[in-house]
């Protein structure tokens, strides 16, 4: 996330539209990059099965769907990190950051809650919510810009 956040924020310093989404380029940048990310992040998952095994013989095979599940919480969070980049090289910093606030106190509430319920299911539910609500945040500010 940081790597990516370090490489986003300078390329897209010289846009002039403020960090909006409602631009062609940057909805296709956005959407572009879920889709990419969504391959990659997908192939991880499926492949899981084979690899873990693999790699941790004792625990691996017991792990396969909690990496599936965890795979889609990183790519939610990483999907969140295009668009809170065009805004923090738009100046937008904190907006970005109660967007990320926001996002960790329901995540981390959500852990509290059902992590000794559920597990690492359930920190992951906090995670994915969390960053589904960091997501959700800076794509509506980026759809409001102008």
């Amino acid at each position: 996330g940081q790597a990516l956040g370090q490489v986003l924020v300078p390329a897209f310093a010289h846009r002039t539209d403020g960090g909006s989404l409602r631009s062609r380029g940057a909805l296709l940048l956005v959407v572009g990059f879920a889709a990419a990310s969504a391959v990659v992040f997908g192939l991880v998952a499926l492949l899981a099965g084979w690899f873990l095994p693999i790699v941790y013989p004792a625990e691996g095979a017991a792990a396969v769907a909690d990496l599936r599940y965890l795979m889609v919480a990183v790519w939610v969070f990483t999907v969140g990190l295009v668009p809170a980049a065009l805004l923090l090289a738009a100046g937008h910093s904190r907006q970005v950051a109660l967007a990320s606030v926001a996002g960790f106190v329901v995540g981390a509430g959500l852990m509290a809650v059902l992590g000794p319920i559920a597990g690492v299911a359930g920190g992951t539910t906090g995670f994915l919510v969390g960053s589904a609500v960091n997501l959700v945040a800076v794509v509506g500010l980026g759809v409001r810009r102008r």
